[in-house]
């Protein structure tokens, strides 16, 4: 089976344990494990040092671009998703950039910070026929998962 591939923008401890870790097996507090299917392709980040000491403590081989290449990662990467974990100024640019490139686009919270931009990624999503998703940190909370638990056994509905 062919693994989905993955590209983040900021390498944030949110973006750490929300969507690094769970791609590539290290699963943290019960979270999800989704490395079978999966594949981290590259990195891109304004610190170069934060992610090479990343690296070198988890022992992964994940691509580094610094923060003004994201074309070149998307272009030499081929991810077909796009993750956004940088500051929340930046989501616009690399939601669009990623959607221009041909991926689907999963973002931390808030997707954009004014209408504006709103408007910039509605256009983008709809001429790229891609999808652009906004991931909530608070999604594997213990109460969150008994909820969830609770709602497959059928015991909430």
């Amino acid at each position: 089976m062919k693994k989905t591939r993955y590209a983040i923008c900021g390498l944030s401890i949110r973006g750490i344990y929300h969507f690094v870790f769970p791609l590539v097996g290290r699963v943290h507090k019960g979270g999800p494990d989704f490395s079978d299917h999966a594949e981290m392709v590259g990195i891109l980040d304004i610190d170069r040092g934060r992610v090479d000491a990343f690296l070198q403590k988890t022992g992964l081989r994940i691509p580094f671009y610094p923060a003004d290449a994201l074309d070149r990662m998307l272009k030499e990467t081929t991810p077909d998703v796009l993750l956004v974990a940088s500051p929340d100024a930046t989501h616009c640019d690399y939601i669009v950039a990623g959607l221009e490139a041909g991926c689907d686009v999963i973002v931390e919270k808030p997707m954009v910070i004014n209408c504006e931009q709103v408007r910039r990624v509605q256009a983008a999503e709809k001429k790229s026929g891609r999808v652009v998703r906004v991931g909530h940190n608070m999604r594997y909370t213990p109460s969150h998962k008994r909820l969830k638990r609770m709602i497959l056994d059928g015991k909430l509905g």
